[in-house]
């Protein structure tokens, strides 16, 4: 079986396949989680923004959050304000995405009542850049 929600440009799959089941009932030998327990995190990085989207594993939201990047969208300077950039130029801090992910994480399962040990996976979405 296979869901997938569009949120913000950030879709999220969730794919339990006889692998996907395999490694959820070994987690759950050793811990006194159930599958209806576990939780997907999806991070959906924009130009502004990281939106975190939290759901259980049929789908269903159990709450999002998101914060912007301390920088913005650097267009007219590097961060270090000596050096303008070229036209038509736009950047990102790196620093930024971690920053922020870690806010919006934080923020969705404080404001969820969640405990993070439920999430099992993590879906990293990126509008133009890959981070890892």
């Amino acid at each position: 079986m296979e869901y997938a929600d569009d949120y913000c440009g950030c879709v999220l799959f969730l794919s339990f396949s006889s692998v996907a089941q395999a490694k959820i009932a070994r987690l759950q030998k050793h811990t006194t989680m159930s599958k209806n327990d576990s939780l997907a995190l999806g991070l959906d990085f924009g130009t502004a923004s990281v939106r975190a989207l939290l759901v259980d594993l049929k789908g269903n939201e159990l709450g999002s959050s998101v914060v912007k990047y301390r920088h913005g969208q650097i267009t007219q300077m590097l961060p270090d304000g000596k050096e303008p950039l070229p036209p038509d130029f736009a950047l990102q801090h790196p620093g930024d995405w971690i920053e922020s992910s870690a806010r919006a994480v934080r923020r969705v399962l404080t404001q969820s009542g969640i405990d993070g040990r439920r999430v099992i996976g993590i879906g990293v979405d990126f509008t133009s850049c890959t981070m890892l």
